[in-house]
């Protein structure tokens, strides 16, 4: 059986997490778009602490997944749409609100 190829995907888009009940409070996190190279390629967003560690992820299809420390699987959290995953990852039972960003923004940042 042949080994499986690993799949490129470049980031396509970035926004900083801030909660919503106050929207000019501090940054609580980082949303970074992904996008497989190919003409079918799929997406995916990581959810990542203001330190750019990646703590989950959401798919297109509003799937939202947190990496728990020490396990080897990630934690299904529930579905919804991208912001409510976000916010399930980053600050559970509170919404948040996304800005976008350049992508150079994010790059300043690390």
């Amino acid at each position: 059986m042949p080994l499986p190829q690993a799949i490129a995907s470049m980031p396509e888009s970035a926004w900083i997490v801030a909660p919503a009940e106050s929207p000019s409070a501090d940054a609580i996190g980082w949303l970074v778009r992904f996008h497989e190279d190919g003409e079918n390629g799929r997406s995916f967003y990581s959810v990542r602490n203001l330190h750019h560690q990646e703590l989950g992820l959401v798919d297109t299809h509003g799937r939202a997944w947190r990496f728990e420390p020490f396990e080897k699987e990630p934690n299904w959290l529930g579905s919804g749409s991208v912001s409510d995953g976000v916010s399930r990852i980053l600050s559970p039972g509170s919404p948040v609100i996304l800005t976008e960003k350049s992508l150079t923004e994010i790059e300043t940042s690390l």
